[in-house]
């Protein structure tokens, strides 16, 4: 285990809870939501601009997922800034390799929505096509494997809905 005390990171598992429901959450809405709209349920369109309500809502559901996204991303695969959390702080031997298409998507939300850049109408092609359904696929295996290894080697380790969101993203494990 690493420098942090068992108490500190099984408390800071609820904030790892509420990231992956909210992941979870909101892809799913946000996919329902852009069915409606654009009859294509696994696009990841959103509107570049929009003044309309329900735009509004649409593009505030995409920004927020894929900002969830980004955190599952650099938590899962150990990266961030100082001070993030991350799995390997749980468990010292996970070290997955983080896939290119992920690691371009993290620069693409960096790029798209952390970060006002030069760069977005070059970006914003490759972004809002990204699949939502396959990106709550590519992080459930990763997630429910880091939780499985956590559970055999250190039982007490996670806060009870840590189990709940993980419940949540099986069902996309392929």
């Amino acid at each position: 285990m690493a420098s942090k005390r068992a108490h500190n990171l099984r408390d800071a598992t609820e904030h790892l809870a509420y990231e992956i429901d909210m992941f979870y959450q909101q892809g799913e809405k946000f996919e329902r939501l852009n069915e409606k709209k654009h009859g294509n349920s696994n696009s990841g369109q959103s509107e570049q601009q929009g003044t309309k309500p329900k735009q509004i809502v649409l593009n505030a559901l995409c920004e927020a997922f894929y900002v969830h996204a980004r955190i599952l991303i650099n938590f899962i695969y150990n990266r961030g800034s100082h001070g993030d959390m991350r799995a390997r702080e749980y468990c010292k031997q996970w070290k997955p390799c983080l896939p290119q298409e992920l690691d371009q998507l993290s620069c693409h939300v960096n790029a798209m929505i952390m970060h006002l850049t030069w760069n977005r109408d070059t970006l914003y092609g490759l972004t809002r096509r990204w699949p939502v359904k396959k990106l709550m696929e590519d992080l459930a295996g990763p997630l429910v494997e880091f939780h499985e290894l956590v559970e055999n080697t250190s039982p007490n380790l996670f806060a009870p809905g840590l189990a709940v969101a993980i419940g949540k993203c099986r069902k996309y494990v392929a």
